[in-house]
């Protein structure tokens, strides 16, 4: 009997990596990573091909910097890390944000 698996891949991102065009990043070989000139905008692509991204594949992501937020949605080919700045003690809106981050994803 086969042994079904899930693969682990994880990575780790700096804040301005990808900025203006895709380039690779300290995780899985072959992924890559673009900001499409924006702040809090990553897009990781990873070409897996899922038929049904939100079950097929498990993210956690964690941010470098304190009072960061990290939102995340996954698609078929990439998933999509955005970050806002969350103010502590104070009444304000969050604010777009960089920071680096780490992050692990688990395909079932």
């Amino acid at each position: 009997m086969l042994c079904k698996c899930p693969a682990i891949y994880s990575g780790h991102i700096t804040a301005q990596q990808g900025f203006s065009a895709p380039t690779s990043f300290d995780g899985p070989a072959g992924w890559t990573v673009f900001k499409q000139n924006q702040t809090e905008i990553y897009i990781v692509t990873h070409n897996l091909g899922l038929a049904n991204p939100e079950h097929d594949l498990h993210i956690v992501a964690t941010p470098k910097e304190p009072y960061r937020s990290l939102f995340i949605a996954a698609g078929p080919n990439s998933f999509t890390v955005q970050c806002w700045q969350m103010w502590a003690g104070v009444e304000q809106a969050p604010a777009p944000s960089a920071t680096d981050f780490m992050f692990v994803a688990v395909r079932k």
